[in-house]
């Protein structure tokens, strides 16, 4: 290869509050984790929180069915991967996160104290968005 390194990217998992806030904030999601890891990231985000976005633009109240739409059009329209997996009708979207960062060996970024805790107890790195700065704040690195 030369002079030239290739970078490996880190695998970043989001749940639907990150993309709900950034849409109602205005907050470039991808950017501001990017800038916090200080790595070029690929963006993953799971169907079943697709499906959470789906339903909160259909029967949410109405502020919460607007950046819903915003959000289901950013993922739309960014380079994020949508994740397919299996479905698991008895399991949480929170659980099916946490199963699938532990197995891919994502970093999660999610505003869900619990959540977090979770993920922090079993070994996943965590991160969260903080509205006031407009930033993501990595808290957790193993």
């Amino acid at each position: 290869m030369g002079y030239f390194k290739i970078l490996s990217k880190i695998k970043v998992i989001v749940d639907s509050n990150i993309l709900l806030q950034s849409a109602r904030y205005g907050i470039d999601v991808k950017e501001s984790i990017e800038e916090a890891l200080t790595a070029l990231c690929d963006i993953c985000i799971p169907k079943a929180v697709v499906h959470e976005l789906e339903n909160k633009a259909k029967y949410g109240k109405p502020s919460e069915r607007k950046a819903a739409k915003r959000a289901l059009e950013a993922i739309s329209k960014s380079e994020a991967v949508v994740i397919e997996h299996e479905n698991l009708k008895n399991m949480k979207t929170d659980d099916i996160i946490l199963t699938l960062a532990l197995k891919e060996k994502y970093v999660l970024i999610t505003n869900d104290r619990e959540l977090r805790r979770k993920a922090r107890r079993i070994g996943i790195p965590v991160g969260f968005l903080n509205i006031e700065e407009k930033r993501v704040i990595v808290e957790y690195f193993p």
